[in-house]
This record gives structure tokens, C-alpha cells and sequence, in this order.
């Protein structure tokens, strides 16, 4: 039952009855045949406070003025648009989707009060676009208007149905569409429902195959409420919202029942949809959060490795400085590094000289040891950088070793 802010109009297929909230009748509209009038397949609407009937199925409009319906277009009866959806914008009628003839429409048209014919409303060319759909769930909020489920048509197939599972806005302001993601509710073109103002749907009804409940949707704050089960004194779907109330139509006379009544108390509030937006930002957010810790970490790993010395030709780095080594002593360096234990007798074969005696080469082995030592000891503070243990295989042999092995980058 269509109404506006003092009327109620009750659409049948030979007249239109319309009453006031006082349930007082101050006019009856009579639909003659000429008219071409099918009134189960328009939708009733207002601008500028004054009714309008739109074809959902083609292009005719009849305007309801004083006592009478005058059809006011310049269209014709071409099909091509059942099961569309219509609206008012800045006081303009607007038609979007609908099926007919193996295709479904995926764009806006108005009527144009100059030329009183529907003409094609251009959008962003840079735009994203929806499918061609048809019985579709659809609002007005502010200067979004939103779209979901419905169905499309098989590109390949002109007579299998597709269901449309995203959830799509317009922003009239810059005429572009947004892919908002998946809907998490099934079709409630065909329960109980009623539009209760700010893109709000109340319905009573299945969301999935085996659950009925009463729900609230909310489009845009992306929230669905779920209700306890009314009573049901009162039909959603034979009904109409105004005044924050929920009316019927009985005995010949209105009831009404508030909104906040009829719902109760949320028993559970979840999103409607999967916002694309948001969780792109979230994910967005996450890759730059995880780009910073990594990035944040390879920049303490070098830095600390900075300060960590390495080993280098002819000596070894620390702090950004150079400490030259004589060829000795770095192969004594070396050893002791990639080796845990280095047993004396390696570290005398690898600096024997042959043209000494077994007794200097000792000598001259012990020399080298102990002026590295005393270098590693001075550049990093510390006492017997290397030291020594006997073998406990044979206690002539020592074994040579250090415990900052793992410090240096080898």
C-alpha cells in the first residue's frame, strides 16, 4: 500500500482507493480500459508530492491528479524491463534493470519532463558496471543507492538465470559504481517485507534453506539484525511503514503497532555483506604493517651486523675500521673460526717453514698466537680471546679455541 506523509493508496485492478490516517476516503480513482492499466505490473510513486504510476515492464506513466489518471508519456509498450526497480531522485523517476526479451539491463534511465519519454542516464566512463539484473533487492540512501542479489542472464545462454551474489552501489554525486563484495543473505523479494526508511528492510522470512527469522537490513551501515520471532499480529508483507509505526488495513479501518514493538530486542547483529572497501583496507593496512616490521628488521639485522666484525682479506672489520692482520696470524684467525677446537699440531703444520728447526717453528707457532691474541684483545676488550686446553687424547697436544667464534661474520 503506497503512501505518502497524509494518504494511503489502495491499488486494485479497477480503481484506486485513496484515505487519509483517519481512514476517511477523500477520493476514488476509476482505472477505465482505455488506459491500458495493468496495475499489478507498476509501482506507484511520488514527486513533488503528487502520484505517479510506472510501468515496471515498459515505458508508460499515468499521473494521478485531482479525480482522475492521465497517461503523460510518450513511450510505448516494449517489455523490456519487467521486474525493474523504480525510484524518485531530485525529484526525477528513475528506472533501473529489468528483463526482457534473453537480456537484463544494467543501467539507469529517467523521464525527462521535457521530452516525456525515458532517455538514458549517463555515468562515469571509468566506472565499474553491474550485471544486467532483474528482481532485485534495491534501496535509496541519500546519494547511494544500493543493489543486491537478483538475478542475470547466461551471456551464452539467453534462457538460464544466474544468481547475482555481490552487493553493488551508485554514488549519484561522481555516477559511479562499487562492487561492495559478497551478500551474506539470500533474496527476500518473495517473503514478507517493507521498507522502513534509510535504506532499512524489515522481513520475515528464510536466509538460508532451513531458517526462518524476522531481520532488519541495513545497507548502509552493512548490518543485519536478527530478531526473536514476533507474534505476528500484524502482516510485513500487506502492510506499510509510516510514522514509526507498522500499519494494517482491517474491519474497514487501520491498526499500527511500533516499529520497536513489533522487532523486540537483537538477538544477534552481523555485516550484510562482504565490504570490499573495507577489506581491502584491512588487507592493505596488514601487507604495510607486515612491509614495515620486515623492513623494520632487516634494518636491525644490519645494523647489528654492522657491529658484529668480519672476517676479510689480510684481516678482519670492526665497527667500520680495519685491523690488518700478517698472513699468520690470519690463517691462525681463520682456523680458529670455522673450527671449533684446533688441535696444536694443525696450527703447526699450517705455519711450518721449512728452513727452521722444529724447535723455532714451535717457537715462532706460540709468537703468533700470542701477538693475535693480543690484537683481538686490545679491539674487543676482553681477556685470552683464544685460549687453550689439553687433549684428552694426549696431553702434549693442546687444543686451541674461543668463545666468540659465533660473534664474527665469516
Amino acid at each position: 500500500m503506497p503512501q505518502d506523509s497524509t494518504r494511503v493508496f489502495f491499488l486494485g485492478s479497477k480503481e484506486i482507493i485513496i484515505r487519509d490516517f483517519q481512514n476517511n476516503i477523500p477520493d476514488t480513482l476509476h482505472i477505465n480500459a482505455g488506459l491500458n492499466l495493468e496495475i499489478s505490473n507498476t509501482k506507484l510513486v511520488f514527486k513533488k508530492n503528487t502520484p505517479y504510476l510506472v510501468s515496471l515492464g515498459s515505458g508508460m506513466v499515468w499521473e494521478l491528479t485531482n479525480d482522475s489518471i492521465k497517461r503523460i508519456d510518450n513511450s510505448f509498450d516494449h517489455k523490456m524491463s519487467y521486474r525493474s526497480d523504480i525510484f524518485v531522485k531530485n525529484d526525477t523517476i528513475f528506472k533501473f534493470g529489468g528483463y526482457g526479451f534473453w537480456s537484463a539491463r544494467n543501467f539507469f534511465t529517467y523521464f525527462s519532463e521535457t521530452t516525456n519519454e525515458w532517455e538514458f542516464y549517463n555515468i562515469n566512463e571509468e566506472s565499474y558496471l553491474p550485471p544486467g539484473l532483474s528482481h532485485f533487492n534495491s534501496t535509496l540512501v541519500g546519494d547511494f543507492y544500493f543493489v543486491s542479489r537478483g538475478t542475470t542472464i547466461d551471456l551464452h545462454n539467453g534462457t538460464e538465470y544466474i544468481v547475482n551474489n555481490n552487493v553493488w552501489r551508485f554514488d549519484f554525486n561522481n555516477k559511479t559504481w562499487t562492487d561492495l563484495g559478497t551478500s551474506k543473505f539470500i533474496s527476500y523479494q518473495d517473503n514478507e517485507y517493507i521498507d522502513i526508511g534509510n535504506g532499512r528492510h524489515l522481513f520475515y522470512g528464510r536466509t538460508s534453506p532451513d531458517i526462518d527469522g524476522m531481520y532488519v537490513l541495513d545497507y548502509g551501515s552493512n548490518t543485519i539484525e536478527q530478531y526473536d520471532d514476533a507474534s505476528h499480529i500484524l502482516s510485513i508483507g500487506q502492510g506499510f511503514f509510516a510514522r514509526d509505526s507498522i500499519y494494517n488495513f482491517r474491519n474497514n479501518n487501520f491498526i499500527a503497532m511500533q516499529l520497536s514493538d513489533f522487532t523486540g530486542k537483537a538477538t544477534s547483529i552481523s555485516s550484510m555483506y562482504v565490504d570490499a572497501n573495507t577489506l581491502f583496507k584491512s588487507l592493505t593496512v596488514v601487507v604495510v604493517v607486515i612491509i614495515f616490521i620486515l623492513l623494520f628488521g632487516l634494518v636491525f639485522l644490519y645494523n647489528q651486523n654492522r657491529k658484529r666484525p668480519r672476517l676479510v682479506d689480510s684481516g678482519f672489520r670492526f665497527d667500520r675500521v680495519f685491523y690488518p692482520l700478517s698472513v699468520a696470524e690470519h690463517k691462525v684467525l681463520t682456523m680458529l673460526l670455522y673450527s671449533k677446537n684446533v688441535n696444536s699440531k694443525l696450527v703447526l703444520n699450517e705455519l711450518y717453514d721449512k728452513s727452521l728447526s722444529t724447535a723455532q717453528n714451535n717457537r715462532k707457532k706460540l709468537e703468533i698466537i700470542h701477538s693475535l691474541n693480543q690484537k683481538l684483545e686490545r679491539v674487543f676488550k676482553t681477556k685470552d680471546f683464544i685460549r687453550s686446553k689439553k687433549s684428552t687424547k694426549d696431553q702434549r697436544v693442546l687444543i686451541y679455541y674461543t668463545n666468540y667464534r659465533k660473534e664474527f661474520i665469516l
